[in-house]
């Protein structure tokens, strides 16, 4: 896009004219697309994105009925869409219409079915999706009927939500993000519940003298609600500015696995969410003292003087219940974060067929009114390599339609010799076209034949190189070298010159897919990838730039970014989920920690006439201490009973996010056990310690 500043690159998004207004979306500036600027050759004109007009244009108002050229275009200016407003894949800064207009395919393959536009409905009152899909596959045997050659009949017409489809890629890990909230808020819970219920106790004789007083029971609960209510909202008041920096890193980690994910805030709505939240747990743990005391002869408490009252059966089971609760959902916290941890390690370490290192990356998005011809894309990236290879400190350079693992490769049908052109049932592959030093770039070896060379030409023999995987599929048990394969609707044939070693498909899949490699001298896309190999990434960069714009003044040239940035990049999703999973798990072990330290506390506390008497008959300190572990054993036994079988039933929940490892690792579920065990023994040596502490003849005297 030029006028306005330097060229630069842009994301389009091409529109029909009644797209936002389907979605209810208005500009903020000007108007959308009129219906007579959808047709083919109508007056070119353009909406901005509110970021890409603020960032480009300063908000500038009067930025109406100017004009802009993309692509060599003229086009108008004729609305600024509201901030914030998002569709799916990358963020778009312009947005046309005349969606029959397309660079990517020529007209002969988008009337055999180029498959490149995506439809949008909006479903008239009572009527359902599963109505919508029945009449869509009617619908969809017709066309295939009518136009059984075309490629884009490969399979039934799907639909589905818009909502799920933009958030598919956050929707598991949002899922997982509040039951790891309810699992944390669960533990937190419990553990005011047992300080709730040990104070309650503890002011029984308190409690016993305002009633002697004449306090109602409406009374005390009205003072028990208010206390706890005032604990709660300062606990909710502390926790904003945490909930902030939380939000900081959280929505930026999530928009990296969806685009569509909006820049959001906290409102006045999550604020009073928060507040009900802890309105709710105020009242109900300032009731509990209430009822806790309710069965018991609250005078009695004048009776008791300085010593506490023991608790009943009940309350003792309820404390030891609320633990064994804390140990479950802690034991469920544990589980994921080790599954999701576990999961990306092995994502991150496994190997990918790739070097990825030292390597820049620059997009190459050509104009089509200036590069309208095959030749003319090639010469303009064969110079471009010629240049950024006497940069110094370059080692390398290769161009690519699609870069491996970073980027699906086109969809193509193929026919290889000696099978029945099936047509558009013809199986499929992915392709991409590249220079000839791709593959030593980014490291790929050839397993037999050859390699492309300069001489791999739109004039000379068309020629591909295959992977195993394409080679296993295809001509299973023969050498692929020099056999035939046709491609594409245009149905291209070519020889097979080389076999190169699998790439994996993708960061969250081991395994490889087909793949056919194509010259880009032979099939030059308009849109491409710079690979430079280079040990110098600051100074290259700068200079790649600078050679592409002095082999085409008008062309944009977007910054580079390094390889592995991108990767990284693709590794948000797994890498979020694993550090909020593993930050509420470790935050619910010092919780189940700090639960099973007060519990076992309290009972050393209530048990002391008891170890005093064991004391007293010739119980040592080692005896009393396995006193007390084997209580803390009991506890976590009867969580673990409860917790096992709740993560096994959970984390199926999350298997899309997990990369190699099953839900039902034994071993991540034996080292969970096992760190909770730990915990829990280590919060259990002081209140252990404490009771070896304990005088049995001042205990004995006291009685």
């Amino acid at each position: 896009m030029t006028g306005g500043g330097e060229p630069v690159g842009v994301e389009g998004g091409r529109v029909s004219a009644n797209f936002f207004s389907l979605l209810g979306i208005k500009p903020v500036l000007g108007r959308t697309f009129l219906a007579a600027e959808d047709e083919h050759g109508a007056n070119p004109v353009v909406l901005l994105s509110d970021r890409f007009w603020r960032r480009r244009y300063a908000a500038d108002s009067n930025i109406l009925a100017r004009t802009a050229s993309i692509d060599g275009e003229a086009f108008t200016i004729v609305g600024v869409l509201p901030a914030g407003f998002q569709f799916q894949g990358e963020p778009v800064d312009v947005w046309r219409s005349r969606i029959v207009d397309t660079r990517t395919f020529a007209p002969a393959s988008v009337q055999l079915g180029a498959s490149y536009l995506t439809v949008i409905a909006r479903l008239r009152p009572g009527v359902t999706l599963v109505q919508a899909r029945a009449k869509l596959a009617v619908l969809g045997a017709q066309y295939s009927q009518i136009n059984p050659g075309n490629s884009d009949i490969l399979g039934p017409v799907q639909a589905g939500s818009l909502q799920s489809k933009l958030f598919a890629a956050v929707h598991t890990v949002v899922l997982v993000l509040w039951g790891a909230v309810i699992c944390l808020l669960v533990i937190a819970c419990a553990n005011v519940a047992n300080l709730v219920l040990a104070r309650a106790t503890a002011r029984y004789r308190d409690v016993g003298i305002r009633v002697a007083l004449g306090a109602s029971r409406a009374r005390i609960a009205q003072q028990l609600i208010t206390e706890s209510l005032l604990l709660a909202f300062a606990g909710a008041a502390a926790s904003l500015p945490v909930a902030l920096a939380g939000m900081h890193a959280l929505v930026p980690a999530l928009q990296q696995s969806s685009h569509a994910v909006p820049d959001v805030h906290l409102d006045a709505g999550i604020l009073f969410f928060t507040l009900a939240v802890a309105t709710a747990v105020g009242l109900v743990f300032g009731l509990t003292p209430l009822f806790v005391l309710s069965g018991t002869n609250l005078q009695m408490g004048l009776h008791s003087q300085d010593r506490s009252v023991s608790s009943s059966a009940w309350g003792t089971q309820l404390r030891s219940g609320i633990v064994t609760a804390q140990v479950a959902f802690c034991l469920v916290l544990l589980a994921a974060a080790g599954l999701l941890a576990e999961s990306f390690v092995r994502m991150t370490t496994l190997p990918t067929g790739l070097r990825t290192r030292h390597i820049l990356t620059a997009q190459l998005d050509l104009m089509p009114g200036r590069y309208n011809s095959w030749q003319s894309r090639a010469n303009f990236y064969n110079e471009i390599l010629r240049r950024v290879n006497g940069i110094p400190g370059v080692s390398g350079t290769a161009i690519a339609s699609r870069v491996d693992l970073v980027g699906s490769g086109l969809g193509y049908l193929v026919q290889v010799e000696g099978e029945a052109d099936l047509g558009s049932k013809n199986p499929g592959a992915s392709g991409r076209s590249v220079t000839p030093d791709y593959f030593n770039v980014l490291g790929i070896p050839l397993l037999r034949g050859r390699g492309f060379t300069e001489h791999d030409t739109a004039q000379s023999h068309r020629v591909m190189i295959v992977n195993q995987a394409f080679g296993r599929k295809f001509f299973p048990g023969q050498d692929p070298i020099g056999k035939h394969v046709t491609y594409s609707t245009d149905r291209i044939t070519c020889e097979i010159v080389g076999v190169a070693r699998d790439v994996r498909v993708s960061l969250g899949e081991a395994g490889a897919e087909e793949q056919i490699y194509l010259p880009l001298a032979q099939r030059p896309w308009l849109v491409a990838k710079l690979l430079v190999r280079t040990y110098d990434a600051a100074q290259s960069s700068a200079a790649i730039q600078k050679q592409i714009q002095a082999v085409d003044a008008s062309q944009a040239v977007a910054g580079t970014r390094p390889l592995d940035q991108i990767i990284a990049e693709r590794l948000g999703r797994p890498r979020t989920a694993m550090s909020v999973v593993g930050v509420f798990a470790v935050s619910a072990l010092v919780l189940a920690a700090i639960g099973i330290y007060g519990v076992i506390t309290y009972n050393v506390v209530r048990r002391k006439k008891e170890i005093g008497i064991r004391m007293a008959l010739g119980a040592d300190a080692r005896q009393v201490r396995a006193l007390v572990f084997r209580q803390t054993f009991k506890l976590v036994l009867m969580g673990l009973l409860v917790g096992l079988p709740l993560a096994a039933a959970l984390n199926p929940l999350y298997r899309s996010l997990l990369f190699g490892v099953t839900p039902s690792d034994p071993v991540i579920f034996l080292s969970a056990t096992a760190l909770l065990f730990a915990v829990a023994l280590a919060a259990s040596a002081l209140p252990a310690i404490r009771a070896t502490a304990v005088d049995p003849v001042v205990i004995l005297r006291a009685e």
